[in-house]
């Protein structure tokens, strides 16, 4: 994964894409968020390893967000949230 986007996530409106280096840093004041795009890495994982019926699982083993309603943006129009990645695949030659 080389960057992540993140819509209407807690208290960001959008992220705008954030590039992912071997070594990345965020920086911010407190209470900007820095600790929710941290968090959304584990929920990514327990959403994937979990038998969910939704696209992620709020709450469980690696970090508990509480309800879809807690997580949306406040701010939204409407009751949805958008994340976005960036791969790199490499090309597979055929011979």
């Amino acid at each position: 994964m080389h960057a992540i986007r993140l819509r209407h996530f807690r208290g960001f409106s959008d992220t705008g894409w954030l590039d992912l280096a071997p070594i990345t840093l965020l920086v911010g004041q407190n209470s900007s968020g820095k600790s929710s795009v941290l968090r959304f890495f584990p929920l990514l994982r327990q959403s994937v390893e979990a038998n969910t019926t939704g696209p992620f699982l709020w709450y469980g083993r690696y970090v508990d967000f509480g309800t879809f309603a807690d997580v949306v943006n406040k701010d939204a129009d409407e009751l949805e949230m958008e994340c976005a990645f960036r791969l790199v695949i490499p090309a597979v030659r055929f011979s």
